[in-house]
Formats: structure tokens, sequence, C-alpha cells
């Protein structure tokens, strides 16, 4: 039973490579041979592509191991030291026959580079000419720039070089006085100051609310933290005043000066570093 399993399963392999093979034979025949030509070449192109790819490092390092052993053997063929010799005597030449001409010195030192140059350019076309000058040129003032610049930042460096941390020196800016004056700020609300009563029928309270800027923010956090016993401090402090009295402009200006002073007391008895820069009356309510 198994060995008819086998002979069928074969015979159908069999069948199905048969099919395929007349499958790939009639779309042969339908395609066109120009068609067949043009993918069989841009397969061996692929291929090509790849290969070349594969290689190239390999081809790179070839011809780098080739170009510099070609130009080593060049540059050491060289004679520079005669080269050298030859350009320094076609100057004294030009120079000698420039003063024999009648020339002065200065012109004759001068006009010798630029015939040096006119023997090099002799051999060239214009193009060639026009090229080297304007790269020799270029190659000039980039070196110049260069120079001028490397001394431009050296001597920024040495004017701005950083002094030694334990060297005091003076701030070359001060900062305005309303940087962050927000984060110094410390609003004081419902303040009931002790009143002076000639009357019954006179009002009896005064509160207020100000707002007090100091001068740095760590003293801003300490007095936030003593609010309540600032509160006791200023009550005790502050003389009675007339409840109408608080609520004119004069006597609002000798309540905040006083209000000043007072807090600076504060903060110098509990040794505070710090002191109040400023104090603004925002609310007044008399009762």
């Amino acid at each position: 039973m198994m060995n008819f399993i086998t002979k069928i399963e074969e015979f159908i392999n069999d069948l199905l490579l048969k099919l395929g093979d007349l499958i790939v034979k009639l779309v042969l025949r339908i395609i066109p041979t120009k068609l067949l030509k043009i993918f069989t070449n841009f397969k061996e192109s692929i291929d090509s592509f790849k290969s070349f790819v594969k290689n190239l490092p390999q081809t790179f390092k070839s011809f780098l191991i080739q170009f510099l052993t070609k130009t080593k053997a060049k540059l050491t063929s060289i004679d520079y030291k005669a080269h050298i010799i030859s350009l320094l005597e076609f100057i004294k030449i030009q120079y000698k026959t420039h003063l024999e001409k009648g020339g002065n010195k200065f012109k004759a030192i001068f006009l010798a580079p630029i015939k040096l140059v006119g023997t090099w350019v002799q051999g060239l076309s214009p193009f060639q000419s026009v090229a080297l000058l304007g790269l020799t040129t270029a190659s000039i003032l980039s070196f110049l720039s260069i120079i001028s610049t490397s001394n431009r930042l050296f001597e920024m460096a040495q004017s701005q070089k950083r002094a030694p941390a334990s060297v005091e020196d003076e701030l070359s800016f001060d900062r305005p006085d309303y940087y962050k004056k927000e984060k110094r700020h410390v609003l004081m609300t419902s303040v009931r100051l002790p009143v002076y009563n000639e009357d019954i029928n006179d009002l009896q309270t005064v509160d207020i609310d100000f707002n007090v800027t100091l001068s740095n923010r760590q003293t801003r956090n300490n007095l936030e933290k003593l609010e309540f016993q600032l509160r006791d401090y200023l009550i005790i402090k502050l003389e009675p005043q007339i409840p109408n009295f608080a609520l004119l402009e004069e006597g609002k200006e000798i309540i905040r000066k006083k209000i000043w002073l007072e807090i600076d007391n504060f903060l110098q008895e509990r040794e505070i570093k710090g002191h109040v820069v400023e104090v603004k009356i925002t609310y007044v309510l008399a009762n």
C-alpha cells in the first residue's frame, strides 16, 4: 500500500514538472525575441553592477596603492634643490639685467617674481594660465585670511581670559531693579491697624493690604514663613491711627513708611540677611 502511494506521488511530481516546463516554453515562444534580449541584458547589467559594487573596496585599495606609489616615485625623483637654485639664479639674472638697463632696485625686486611667473605660464593655454593664476591668488588670500582670523581670535581670547575664582572682580553689568521682581514680593492682606477713637460714632477698624518687595528671594522666603509673627510685630510697633486720617493720601504715606521701617527692624532682629526695597499699599478698608 505504501509503495502504491509513493508511486502516485512520483507520478504527480513528474507530471507537474513537465507541465511547468511546457508553460515556460510556451511563454518564451509568446514573448518577442527583442524583449527577451532586453531582459537578458538588463539581468546581466544588474549582475555586473552587483559584482562591481562588491569589488569596489578592493579596486579602490589597489588604485590608491598604485597612485601613492607613482606619486612617491615622482616626488622622490624631483631634485628640489636644483629647482630652487635655478629659480634663485633666474631671479638674480633678472635683477642684474634690470639694473644694467638703468632701472632702480625696488622695481627690479618687484618685477623679478612677475617675470618668474611669466616663464611658468609660457607653455600653457590662456585658460590654463588664468586657472593657475586664479588658484594661486585664491590660495594666497586664503592663507592670509587664516592668519588674520587666527590672530583676531587669539587677541579676543587674551582679552577675555577668565580670572581665577578667588579674585573678586567687579561685574561688567548690573541687573535692572525689575529683574525677577515678582519673585521677591510678599503680599500681606487684611492687616488690622491699631486705631484711636475720639467718639463712639467714629470708625472702629482699619484693615490694609500691602505688597512688600524685598532685596532677594531668600529673604522673601524667610519672611513668608514668619508671616504671623510679622503681623503681631506690626500691631505692637505701629502707633494707633485716627481711622479718617488713614484714608487720606498723607495718612497712607505715613503708614507706608512706618511699615517699611518696622519690617526692616523685624528682619534685623531675626538676623535675616536682606532689606525692604519697596512697600505699596494696595487697599484700605475702614469700618
